[in-house]
């Protein structure tokens, strides 16, 4: 969940550039980043990416990770930091 005061768009490009720059992650289809909930307190984005089911597990993990260290990279403040 983010601040409404970080803009969202600025977050999809980070998330954008981590997805293309993974090699697990397959092109076609392509992946989704969108606004998937207005809470009182802050919107959340949903990333749909694909990859074959051989590593998914890994793969979503470390996506996630990556994600993680480069809005941290960014300067994106996260909830409880």
């Amino acid at each position: 969940k983010f601040n409404y005061g970080i803009d969202a768009e600025s977050v999809k490009s980070i998330i954008k550039e981590t997805i293309l720059s993974s090699q697990t992650l397959l092109s076609n289809p392509s992946h989704q980043i969108s606004v998937s909930s207005l809470d009182p307190d802050g919107y959340k984005l949903l990333v749909n990416v694909w990859t074959s089911a051989t590593g998914f597990n890994e793969t979503k993990y470390e996506l996630q990770e990556r994600i993680l260290q480069d809005l941290k990279e960014a300067q994106i403040k996260l909830p409880g930091m």
